[in-house]
């Protein structure tokens, strides 16, 4: 059965105070490799590329993700057994990564042990803490397709929402309504969610349900990279004559899909320059 790797793409937006996006990169690879970490995530890798070969001028990124459980090695003679570490080693996930800062594009292979672009924000926004002096305010969205983006942009009432997603989903999503369906079914050891919200009112006789609320869940479930299997939004425009139209917004997501035996393996890892070029080769198909 062949097996395939995906890179997804995702625009970087900020806030005016917000410094772009290079210099926190560029900030981070100054630091020494034990400064650089935020909770349990480091930036490994920074390394600028020039415009060349038809791709612009682009940094390219590797996270890793600490890990405190790993898998275990077995031979073909020999039962599973664990993997001596140092005192201060743990297993490390990587997710690596392509910004493109005049785009504001970020490429990410996927790895869904690794970090996700939700916790990439939260560390670009981690630079500096305890600095009050500093302000940032980075959002890692995905990229939809430009006719299903426009048409959710425009949309002002939203008539129902469909959801199927895992607790862990719901939880990463960073609006406060997957959170709190994380909240109220994590106690009973759920793994996924399916949630339907209709609006009680008929068109034109009420507003529906809030379109903030659906925006920041539908942004939040559509930046994660696995446990998201259902996400449709239902709704019409400010128009007399709309009519409710269904976006199925997980079939919109801008993404390419790759031959997993296209990365290459060196010390049971897949090489940083395989992942790399394979990102180089999706931002390619996209420019």
């Amino acid at each position: 059965m062949t097996k395939y790797v995906t890179v997804n793409l995702f625009d970087v937006q900020a806030s005016p105070q917000t410094q772009p996006l290079g210099h926190t990169l560029d900030e981070f690879g100054a630091l020494p490799l034990d400064g650089r970490w935020r909770g349990d995530i480091r930036l490994d890798h920074v390394e600028r590329k020039p415009a060349l070969d038809g791709l612009p001028s682009r940094v390219l990124l590797n996270f890793c993700k600490r890990r405190d459980v790993g898998p275990g090695k077995v031979g073909s003679k020999a039962a599973v057994q664990g993997i001596v570490l140092g005192q201060d080693e743990d297993f490390g996930e990587e997710t690596a990564a392509v910004y493109v800062p005049h785009k504001k594009w970020l490429a990410v292979l996927n790895n869904r042990h690794g970090a996700g672009p939700s916790r990439m924000a939260e560390y670009f926004n981690a630079l500096d803490p305890g600095n009050n002096g500093r302000f940032f305010d980075y959002q890692v969205l995905p990229k939809l397709e430009s006719d299903a983006l426009q048409r959710l942009q425009s949309m002002s009432g939203f008539r129902a929402l469909e959801v199927t997603a895992t607790v862990d989903a719901l939880d990463a999503s960073g609006s406060r309504m997957g959170r709190s369906l994380a909240a109220a079914t994590r106690p009973a050891h759920v793994q996924t969610v399916s949630v339907s919200l209709r609006a009680k009112k008929a068109k034109g006789e009420g507003r529906g349900l809030v379109p903030d609320a659906i925006r920041r869940l539908a942004q939040g479930l559509l930046a994660q990279d696995d446990g998201v299997s259902r996400l449709q939004v239902k709704g019409s425009d400010d128009s007399a004559d709309s009519k409710d139209q269904v976006i199925d917004l997980l079939h919109q997501k801008l993404k390419q899909r790759f031959r997993h035996d296209e990365l290459v393996v060196h010390n049971r890892r897949f090489t940083l320059d395989s992942r790399w070029s394979l990102l180089e080769r999706a931002l390619k198909n996209w420019l």
